[in-house]
């Protein structure tokens, strides 16, 4: 049984594609979460519904939080259209905007009472869902929650990309590529059309398997090997392996998904093993690879409880600095390591 007040983490997804098909374009819409990808993809089936396929350059108003106040944005939507009949005002970064308690308040004011013609589309990293403002936009059913998929939905969404690259995969395949690339959609999106130019580069009796083992052995380092380099006074070793990493022209922007997905992994399975879930069952229960659980909880005498809270931290300090524009990537990627393994 599910626990009180709990929803399903595709719930505002699910909500905002159906309003979608439906044709009930929400007047405001806030997306925020991890998930770039599946925001790119809504931000743009919303601007083709609102603004049709013909040209949107006099429909389509764009504003960056790291350069705007939603001052402009505001205005922008009580705007009237010049020349359309509906105009979309798309706002990138909108957390940097929406700091202080005015603009917190203005916003609220304004999805209470939005301009006719207009569709407020804004894109937020992350947002606190304790702040009282938050919860009350949420209240308003503007907020959409876009998390990346996690488990069958992740599996689901390999296959889906894997058929738009012309390939078709097991789900035993599906699972060894999202061990290997997380669950960054765009990174995933950049693996398979690798893997789709290399299992056409061969011969016609080589299989997709035959790539796929290919492209395993080129990436020599571990995520999980990584990971568990980051136990208290080994900040050589993961330096080391970071190096390692650097050294096959692979650079922080790859790394930090990957590590992100895989301390979140690593958690979840380590909850469930605490409480008292066999291999078999952590691996059901979240749509992990059985390979992946035992890799794990062969780590698992190095994160306790505290320590695993320690890395979620540090990861969502990782992310937001480097998002955020707040730091160089790798000097970012540096100091997660000393942070946890310093």
């Amino acid at each position: 049984m599910a626990a009180r007040g709990r929803t399903h983490p595709e719930a505002d997804v699910q909500r905002l594609r159906g309003q979608i098909r439906d044709g009930v374009i929400p007047p405001c819409c806030v997306l925020y979460g991890e998930d770039t990808h599946r925001k790119e993809l809504i931000t743009g089936t919303i601007v083709e519904r609102v603004l049709g396929e013909g040209d949107r350059s006099l429909g389509l108003h764009r504003f960056d939080g790291q350069q705007h106040d939603l001052a402009d944005v505001l205005q922008a939507c009580l705007s009237l259209p010049m020349f359309a009949a509906s105009q979309v005002v798309l706002v990138r970064h909108a957390q940097e905007m929406l700091r202080d308690a005015t603009s917190q308040q203005r916003l609220l004011e304004y999805v209470a009472r939005p301009a006719p013609g207009t569709t407020l589309l804004m894109d937020a990293d992350q947002l606190d869902g304790r702040r009282g403002w938050v919860r009350s936009l949420k209240q308003s059913g503007a907020l959409y929650h876009v998390p990346l998929p996690a488990g069958r939905d992740l599996i689901q969404w390999c296959h889906r990309l894997a058929r738009e690259a012309g390939l078709s995969l097991t789900d035993e395949q599906a699972e060894r590529l999202l061990d290997l690339v997380g669950d960054d959609l765009q990174l995933l999106r950049q693996e398979l059309s690798r893997l789709a130019l290399a299992v056409s580069a061969l011969p016609g009796d080589a299989s997709t398997e035959q790539a796929l083992d290919e492209l395993v052995a080129r990436r020599q380092v571990d995520v999980f090997e990584l990971v568990g380099s980051l136990g208290p006074g080994r900040i050589s070793e993961a330096l080391a392996l970071w190096q390692r990493f650097r050294g096959q022209g692979r650079d922080a922007m790859e790394l930090i998904p990957l590590l992100s997905w895989r301390i979140r992994q690593l958690c979840s399975v380590l909850e469930l093993a605490d409480a008292g879930a066999g291999p078999g069952d952590a691996a059901g229960r979240l749509g992990v690879s059985p390979y992946a659980v035992r890799r794990i909880l062969e780590q698992r005498r190095l994160w306790e409880s505290a320590r695993r809270r320690a890395a979620l931290a540090a990861c969502r300090d990782l992310e937001r600095d480097v998002k955020g524009g707040r730091m160089d990537p790798d000097t970012a990627v540096e100091r997660f390591f000393m942070r946890l393994a310093g």
